[in-house]
């Protein structure tokens, strides 16, 4: 029986601009988001593939495509189509090389005029043992996004009960409310705001590349990732609360010491994500829920660290009161445009991605820790690393907060950077974050100088 065509959606403008970024470099895993765990016990790998079904079916912006329509750019639901899920027999097969073909499926673009932004990877390594790759793209995820998609899988796998998950309707709802907010008279006032906000930063500061930018180079993106020291992490919360203040703005405040160290500039911009689950509800939402904002940093080499961190949090705070305009209208409404290849908006981007207790499969995914163990009956569940992409920036710096550990990820183009040069850059920021932890009052200029 033929069943008429669902309406199309309307996308944000921050989707507008990743369809956008997927029709330019469709051939490139920038904006996929990978997930994985290793499961050991009786794995039933059909009743998995019905449980990623279900689940998928429960938000229909990961199996709808993207695309022109008559009425423009649109989301097109599709509630009978199936998310692709592969199974591969990888028994005998070395590690070494289950993880090359785990990065390699990681990698595969995704064509959002076609298929839908979700895709699933079964590698059986034996009955049961096998390893879940979950992958998204950008366009209907994020960091809370994906640790909600895995927990529900899981869930719906084992029949386990606990979170009263939203209906998909929110997510649109957001939308709307965006649109909204853009034909209303408040868009003048974002803008005249980000407009002077902007005036006069230095969008030209660069961070050295170790080869010199060519646009035909294309994205070869890698990661570096550390182990965020625990005590030093307790003293930063220590002494973010002491400043009436986040552990963010910390983290913040101590990147654009590192930023004027390495650009020579003293005015300049950093990107950071903010979250658009702002109830108690949205917080288990699957969807593309952040906008990016940008951070303008400004240093002065004689402050305390104490004292630019309360300009960091003014700036902050400010900037989040403004946080509803979207991202991908800022160049245009600060008269901005990209030059030989670079980013528009900052070099570099500064994440913290904190994954909450409620979401227990999700921790231990996000702590990265393949020693944990997680069993619900009869399965035992084990995080599995994948690499990660991130194509906008040249550099992004995220931090992965979980319940038992914190992470520090670089994500760098080697086509610009050698790996050593990040290696260091690892090293000074962490050394700098110590250095804050042993004296909050240490003078900005000798921070720099370590």
């Amino acid at each position: 029986m033929l069943t008429e065509p669902l309406p199309p959606k309307a996308l944000s403008v921050g989707q507008e601009a990743l369809w956008m970024e997927n029709q330019k470099k469709s051939d490139e895993p920038w904006y996929n988001i990978p997930s994985a765990l290793r499961l050991h016990g009786n794995v039933r790998v059909k009743e998995l593939e019905k449980a990623v079904q279900r689940v998928a079916h429960q938000y229909p912006g990961l199996t709808a495509t993207y695309r022109l329509g008559k009425g423009g750019l649109a989301r097109y639901d599709r509630n009978t189509v199936q998310p692709p899920f592969y199974v591969e027999n990888v028994a005998g097969v070395s590690e070494d090389e289950v993880n090359r073909k785990v990065a390699e499926a990681t990698r595969l673009p995704f064509n959002l005029n076609t298929t839908g932004p979700l895709r699933v990877h079964v590698f059986v390594h034996a009955p049961e043992d096998v390893t879940l790759l979950v992958t998204v793209h950008h366009i209907s995820s994020d960091f809370r996004s994906q640790s909600v998609l895995l927990q529900r899988i899981i869930d719906e796998y084992i029949g386990r009960q606990g979170i009263l998950y939203p209906r998909p309707i929110e997510h649109d709802r957001y939308i709307a409310k965006e649109n909204s907010l853009l034909s209303s008279a408040r868009r003048e006032e974002l803008e005249r705001f980000w407009s002077q906000e902007l005036d006069g930063a230095d969008q030209a500061a660069t961070i050295p590349l170790d080869v010199p930018r060519s646009e035909s180079t294309g994205y070869l993106g890698a990661w570096l990732e550390e182990t965020f020291p625990m005590p030093t992490w307790t003293e930063l919360v220590r002494i973010a609360r002491a400043h009436n203040s986040t552990v963010f703005t910390v983290l913040s405040a101590a990147h654009s010491i590192l930023v004027w160290k390495w650009s020579g500039a003293a005015d300049f911009v950093v990107v950071t994500p903010l979250t658009r689950r702002v109830t108690q509800e949205s917080q288990y939402l699957v969807g593309y829920l952040v906008n990016p904002i940008a951070i303008r940093s400004r240093i002065a080499p004689e402050l305390s660290f104490g004292e630019l961190l309360e300009r960091q949090r003014q700036t902050l705070l400010s900037a989040y009161r403004h946080g509803s305009y979207p991202f991908a209208l800022l160049p245009s409404c600060v008269s901005l445009s990209r030059r030989d290849g670079q980013p528009i908006l900052g070099q570099t981007a500064l994440n913290l991605e904190v994954c909450e207790s409620d979401l227990p499969v999700a921790d231990l995914w996000a702590a990265g820790d393949s020693t944990r163990t997680l069993r619900y009956d009869d399965l035992e569940i084990r995080a599995r690393s994948t690499p990660h992409h991130a194509g906008t920036f040249d550099l992004t710096v995220k931090v992965i907060r979980s319940g038992a550990s914190t992470r520090i990820i670089w994500i760098y183009d080697t086509a610009l950077f050698h790996t050593s040069t990040i290696r260091t850059k690892a090293r000074e920021y962490l050394g700098t974050l110590q250095q804050v932890a042993a004296d909050p009052d240490v003078v900005v200029a000798d921070l720099a100088r370590a």
